[in-house]
């Protein structure tokens, strides 16, 4: 039987080798027939609270299913061919549940026999076994001989972060897949892949990357499942008898203060670029620092994609959608879960402006200094208030209108999105219309981020 395990750092080679270094990816004996099954079992921790044990879960889903989207984008038709099955087994049913239709199992474990690793793959009666390790792992033990310094984990009382454990899933599921290590045969360089994250080759190699944003599935990972897979990816998806099985209840609403985009419609026009604000700020009670808002997306064709969106220190978040030539024409469907709490529905409609006769507004006219005082802001040359005092001759002059029958008071401690900032920059640099800028604005007025009269 043939593990696979993924941990922080194994050693640090002290003296170069060679000058080129080569590298192996091969490929396991296991390989999916059809469209696979993935059984995430609910962990047994009676000192975790639920929605501790409920986010272990929903990290560990959305890094199973990073493979699923980024396998889709490289196709252009038979996107379904690449669909993964994810199903939640609660403590409650697992006593009774039929595990035959599994592909891959997923449990969670607080610590491994013999070992200290953060997850690890095996194949057991032609299933796919993943345990992931909840319990965080530290440097207990150094030592050094004339060629390597070695280190040894062990693990603490902590628990690894939700999201850290999302990123193990999706470096094991790569050995579900079929994938081995990426590993090169210089030590060195596994060395350098596990602290910079960034300059890392392969979601595959030896090193767990904590941070998310940095744990990616790279292109050579996706041509290495294709080369696997061919053309049609997983296949069909496998014949099943359905099963009564309990789902996790979505949390009472409560998490969110709001949850918006700035308009109903956007026009896609040839030639020209929008985007789409999404944004909001989550609840005070709710607010834990750290922790993503995850935002679910239905395009018009029917397909969802899972986006993690960071809520800042003032509780806001944000993240843009770009509207081009491409873009999908029809209603676009919007939630979004924090924290176990879940967000009301909203949606916006993207309407064909290439061939449709549609009367667009028309356009505001902002004079060229405010311009170039947005584009030094969103650089950090000059100060919020500086800034502001261009928002506030905006409205004096009647440039712009804005709503004020939100009647939030100003807070002078509160801070500015960072994707105002980032919609300032796009307009200064002529990316995004007056008209979106605007909208922007409007939105720190009725938040009472700033006061505009």
């Amino acid at each position: 039987m043939k593990y696979f395990v993924i941990i922080a750092i194994a050693f640090v080679l002290l003296i170069p080798t060679t000058a080129f270094a080569d590298f192996t990816y091969e490929t396991l004996e296991n390989k999916f027939s059809n469209q696979p099954i993935v059984c995430i079992y609910e962990p047994n921790v009676p000192n975790a609270r639920q929605i501790i044990l409920d986010l272990w879960i929903k990290e560990t889903e959305i890094g199973i299913l990073d493979w699923q989207y980024t396998l889709k984008q490289t196709e252009f038709s038979y996107k379904g061919q690449w669909d993964i099955d994810i199903q939640k087994i609660s403590l409650k049913e697992q006593l009774s549940f039929d595990n035959q239709y599994c592909d891959v199992e997923i449990k969670f474990d607080a610590t491994a026999p013999n070992a200290s690793y953060a997850g690890v793959h095996w194949m057991e009666e032609n299933k796919s076994q993943i345990r992931i390790v909840y319990t965080d792992i530290e440097v207990c033990k150094t030592w050094s001989d004339d060629r390597y310094r070695y280190t040894e984990w062990c693990y603490k009382e902590d628990y690894t972060r939700s999201k850290a454990m999302g990123n193990i899933a999706t470096h094991e599921f790569g050995h579900a897949l079929g994938l081995e290590h990426y590993e090169s045969d210089d030590p060195d360089e596994n060395y350098e892949w596990s602290l910079n994250p960034t300059g890392s080759p392969s979601i595959m190699t030896l090193a767990v990357h904590y941070d998310e944003t940095k744990n990616k599935i790279r292109t050579v990972d996706l041509d290495k499942v294709k080369n696997i897979y061919g053309y049609w990816g997983f296949g069909e998806p496998k014949e099943t008898t359905p099963q009564d099985i309990i789902t996790f209840e979505d949390k009472n609403l409560g998490g969110f203060e709001s949850f918006f985009v700035p308009s109903s419609e956007y026009h896609k026009e040839r030639g020209n670029v929008k985007y789409v604000t999404i944004g909001g700020m989550v609840s005070e009670q709710a607010f834990s620092r750290g922790q993503n808002i995850l935002l679910t997306v239905e395009f018009p064709d029917g397909e969802k994609e899972e986006w993690k969106v960071l809520a800042t220190t003032n509780r806001q978040f944000g993240v843009q959608m770009m509207v081009n030539e491409e873009t999908q024409v029809g209603t676009y469907l919007l939630n979004a879960k924090y924290m176990g709490y879940g967000s009301e529905k909203i949606s916006f409609s993207v309407i064909d402006g290439m061939t449709n006769k549609v009367q667009l507004k028309k356009e505001t006219s902002i004079p060229n200094w405010i311009r170039n005082n947005a584009a030094w802001w969103a650089s950090g040359a000059i100060e919020d208030r500086d800034f502001i005092m261009g928002v506030q001759y905006l409205a004096q002059q009647k440039i712009i209108k804005v709503d004020n029958t939100n009647t939030n008071p100003v807070d002078p401690y509160q801070e500015i999105p960072e994707w105002v900032r980032n919609n300032a920059k796009w307009w200064g640099d002529g990316l995004i219309t007056d008209s979106d800028f605007v909208k922007g604005i409007q939105y720190l007025a009725q938040q009472g981020i700033i006061q505009v009269r």
